[in-house]
């Protein structure tokens, strides 16, 4: 996958039983690491539980 920081991809986030997931909007912050892996924060639309 060829990403840089700032992208934005869609993840897949598992519930706690593994059966289930749904992708969500994550921002790339750093890539590049081994394994093809890259550090992300998600991105939300749900900001009144945050305060």
């Amino acid at each position: 996958m060829d990403i840089k920081p700032g992208d934005v991809v869609l993840c897949e986030f598992y519930f706690s039983d593994f059966q289930k997931s749904k992708r969500r909007p994550v921002v790339v912050l750093k890539d590049n690491l081994p394994f093809d892996d890259f550090v992300g924060i998600p991105i939300s639309s749900k900001i009144e539980k945050l305060t």
